[in-house]
């Protein structure tokens, strides 16, 4: 527990005497900070949320921000900052009861926001309604027809490459005649059905 402030000269003396002693040991130390309270025109985010000077996101080597999904049994974990080079997508967790009567606490997959989830299920329809023609170009064409910006695409593509199960497979180099009758060259994305039947 630390009582002396939240400016910068309040967390030059935590990292001074708190944290160059404990790390100084070998240990790990992990500090629970609360978010700051929201400013016009300031969009709190990453290393930059939490509350107080900004020294204590610089001295972090990784900034994990806890954020509420509406539902009081589940939480989000996102990596604000990670000075070891990782680069880890944000994970769902939910507290549970075990069996003898304590709570745990489970991973429940990688956590999308709604706009990209309602755009990768938009996506995996468009595959499975075009397998013949279907391209990464094309897909992003049909998703912005449908009122998905750019950054929501990007975010949809990176969640279905790495999805597990895969809904979505790549046919790499395949030669097909797309909807205006021309022959192209290029790479389809198909649904593992799809891709089985060919």
């Amino acid at each position: 527990m630390w009582s002396k402030g939240e400016d910068n000269e309040a967390v030059i003396e935590y990292d001074r005497s708190i944290v160059v002693p404990i790390k100084s040991t070998g240990s790990a130390l992990v500090t629970v900070h609360h978010e700051g309270h929201a400013q016009a025109f300031v969009k709190r985010g990453g290393a930059s949320a939490g509350r107080g000077g900004s020294a204590q996101g610089q001295k972090a080597d990784v900034v994990l921000d806890m954020d509420a999904t509406g539902d009081q049994y589940e939480f989000i974990i996102n990596h604000g900052k990670n000075r070891f080079g990782s680069k880890e997508q944000p994970v769902k967790m939910r507290v549970v009861d075990t069996e003898d009567g304590d709570l745990d606490i489970e991973s429940k997959g990688v956590a999308v926001g709604d706009r990209v989830a309602d755009c990768v299920e938009a996506m995996v329809a468009a595959i499975e309604a075009n397998p013949e023609t279907m391209s990464s170009t094309k897909l992003r064409s049909m998703a912005k027809a449908g009122g998905f910006g750019t950054p929501t695409q990007t975010e949809a593509m990176a969640f279905l490459e790495r999805e597990d199960p895969a809904r979505v497979v790549c046919r790499k180099s395949v030669k097909y005649t797309n909807d205006d009758g021309n022959k192209c060259k290029g790479n389809l994305l198909r649904t593992p059905v799809q891709m089985a039947n060919t």
